[in-house]
């Protein structure tokens, strides 16, 4: 592969353990290349050594022809945090990393800048005008911000030399209107002849975006092959070392005849007139297309957000107009945010600090908090929940995502909620800590609970959901229960026509 990246037998290890152990893998300019696993089997760790953050200790990887982390400056990682500051103009965040100018002390000419910031934007065919605030861009926009200050630096210190871009998890925060947008670009990046790392979790994603792949087990490559000759069914076997049967999630217990929650007439910028039921005993799932209102729920039943209009009815009690966060609390609704890091859980704490937040009072004795209480308790919810490893000192960020949604899930369960609102409860996660999740879900509300799953996974709502509501435009266009809840049929309510089935639905 002439000019593009070759791994040859990369090791890393961290103390006595082998994260990598001979990783061999080869990405062609022009070529994109899905790279996939599960939490933990080295995907990071191979992207930090690819960027120079790790050095190996043993094999070379290369990018044409010249060893990576000796200062080639031809690797660009895209994180899901862009890294970009949104009170400043597009031109601004574009220009920043290359310092305005290639000698010091040069003048900025701000005109000719925008002017060549503009072009290359029109390259990524993005609609953006340099002089935009960040702030003011829909998410896939900003990642084109992103992708244009990478290929600006680059021609400013290296000419038009091909870049290795490697995307981490590209999709995981942005809306479903708005993927299409952000696979585009990758496709424009990868046919100006750059080679692209596309890591996901998401493989409808894999599937339509890229041209091979690679699967990391336990640190080794466990399979690499062109993308359309690999069965989703072999991607799950090569990533588990197993097949992952499927586990029918559906609830096969009569309806608990308790009331739930249920929403009357609740209006916000965005929803109109909305009414929706969400029995105890049953996953209940509301969806729609980025924009169409459906995201303003979570927030709006949890109290953090006031609704224009409308009512709110918790187990058969109507809370109090424009109800907040702490009124919810108390009558037993828990929220699980779809951005666990900044609205769910404490970033720098440790497991312990947020698993034991919200029972911090059966640690208290007559001396204060007991801190080895409070460790023990908490190793045992993350030992209940599934959390690797058992560590509960050991800060919040160091552990994968899927454990950290893990671990926000253990928080709630010690509080037996009545109510759980989830947004987006397995965003960015794994294929088998997927799998865990939803399962917890369905044992959560097979125990008389109402668990509400607000989402634009369609695939995954047909997998657990006993009832879906689909929202478009504001408006509650239809509800599907039991055997009607079909990927299929959700995507037609959504779209609004047989002929306009978002891109995940395949076949059929």
């Amino acid at each position: 592969m002439t000019g593009g990246l070759t791994v040859s037998g990369v090791v890393k290890s961290f103390g006595p353990n082998r994260v990598l152990d001979g990783v061999d893998l080869q990405v062609g300019l022009g070529e994109i290349h899905g790279l996939l696993g599960l939490n933990g089997s080295g995907k990071s760790t191979l992207v930090k050594v690819l960027s120079g953050y790790h050095r190996a200790d043993a094999g070379l990887a290369t990018f044409g022809g010249e060893p990576l982390g000796d200062g080639t400056g031809r690797v660009v990682v895209l994180h899901q945090d862009l890294g970009l500051e949104p009170s400043l103009p597009v031109l601004d965040n574009v220009v920043v990393a290359s310092r305005y100018a290639t000698r010091a002390l040069a003048p900025v000419r701000r005109r000719a800048l925008a002017a060549e910031v503009g072009l290359l934007l029109e390259e990524l065919q993005a609609r953006i005008h340099p002089r935009q605030l960040v702030a003011d861009l829909p998410a896939a926009a900003r990642a084109q911000v992103a992708f244009a200050r990478a290929m600006f630096r680059l021609r400013r210190t290296s000419g038009a030399q091909p870049m290795l871009f490697i995307l981490d998890e590209p999709t995981a925060n942005l809306p479903t209107g708005e993927v299409q947008h952000l696979i585009d670009t990758v496709r424009r990046v990868a046919e100006a002849g750059n080679a692209v790392i596309y890591v996901s979790h998401r493989m409808a994603e894999i599937d339509e975006v890229t041209h091979r792949l690679s699967i990391l087990r336990d640190g080794r490559v466990a399979l690499s092959a062109d993308t359309r000759d690999v069965s989703r069914d072999q991607l799950i076997e090569a990533m588990l070392g197993a097949s992952l049967d499927a586990v029918p999630l559906r609830s096969e217990h009569p309806l608990d005849p308790r009331p739930g929650l249920e929403v009357r007439g609740l209006s916000t910028e965005r929803l109109r007139a909305v009414d929706l039921d969400a029995p105890r005993g049953i996953v209940t799932g509301v969806t729609g297309l980025a924009g169409m209102g459906c995201e303003d729920l979570p927030e709006v039943l949890a109290g953090l957000r006031k609704p224009l209009r409308g009512t709110v009815s918790v187990d058969g009690s109507v809370l109090p107009a424009r109800h907040g966060y702490r009124v919810a609390r108390q009558r037993g609704v828990a929220l699980v945010p779809a951005d666990r890091l900044r609205a769910g859980l404490w970033r720098e704490g440790s497991a312990r600090d947020n698993v034991s937040i919200t029972v911090l009072s059966r640690f208290h004795g007559r001396l204060g908090l007991s801190h080895s209480r409070e460790r023990a308790g908490a190793r045992q919810v993350m030992a209940d929940v599934g959390v690797t490893p058992l560590d509960a000192d050991r800060p919040v960020w160091a552990f994968s995502g899927g454990n950290q949604q893990k671990m926000l899930l253990g928080k709630w369960l010690q509080t037996d909620p009545s109510t759980w609102i989830l947004h987006e409860p397995t965003q960015g996660v794994d294929a088998a800590a997927s799998q865990a999740i939803l399962l917890r879900l369905r044992a959560v509300a097979d125990s008389g609970a109402v668990v509400l799953i607000v989402s634009g996974d369609f695939s995954q709502l047909a997998q657990i959901c006993d009832r879906v509501h689909v929202i478009r435009e504001g408006d509650v266009v239809g509800t599907l229960d039991g055997g009607e809840v079909t990927e299929r049929d959700i995507a037609r309510l959504a779209q609004g026509s047989a002929a306009e089935l978002v891109r995940e639905v395949r076949g059929g």
